[in-house]
């Protein structure tokens, strides 16, 4: 008998969608029996996740880079991430990114921890469904990409806290600095 997986897309790309949507279904295809939903946003991925009419998701694919939703304060496949782990807390996430930067790889693992982060131009056919297949078997896949920045010396960061690191993240992502506290709290609760 087929085991049910049942599987979230977030991707801004219906293109990218498909292609991840091939590369599942040609795993394993006698062992696992696949449903797969698919979101284009912030918005449309909460309606998802959050409706008690879906499944219980197994696996996310999360695009980190997408239209937000800012009613729900919902700006990346980050903050997905962490929906999903408080909505389904037993789903592995996978995070896919064009970014590259240590500091925001670095708040990632950090604040996620995801199953599996893989830089998108380190993806192919084969390497996703090898990460597919580790995630599965409940290893967690970093991307060649990945692991390189993982394995040079952490930089000297004394001196900078959490706040400071958050600031240069969002700075790091071109978001202008009068618009930080909308993403860094920093005055005192």
């Amino acid at each position: 008998m087929k085991k049910p997986t049942n599987i979230i897309i977030v991707d801004d790309h219906p293109f990218i969608i498909e292609g991840y949507k091939n590369a599942i279904k040609a795993y394993n295809p006698n062992r696992f029996e696949y449903t797969v939903v698919q979101a284009k946003d912030c918005e449309s991925a909460y309606e998802l996740i959050t409706n008690p009419e879906s499944p219980i998701f197994d696996v996310a694919f999360l695009d980190i880079s997408m239209p937000a939703f800012e009613e729900k304060n919902l700006h990346s496949g980050v903050d997905l991430a962490k929906l999903i782990k408080i909505t389904f807390p037993d789903c592995k996430i996978i995070l896919l990114t064009m970014h590259n930067e240590l500091i925001e790889i670095n708040e990632i693992i950090e604040t996620v921890n995801p199953n599996g982060l893989i830089i998108k131009n380190d993806l192919t056919f084969d390497s996703l469904i090898a990460g597919f297949d580790k995630v599965l078997k409940g290893t967690t896949y970093y991307s060649e990409s990945i692991v390189e920045y993982l394995s040079k010396p952490k930089y000297d960061n004394s001196g900078i806290d959490q706040f400071d690191m958050q600031i240069l993240f969002q700075l790091s992502k071109g978001t202008k600095v009068k618009l930080i506290p909308e993403y860094v709290p920093l005055t005192a609760p």
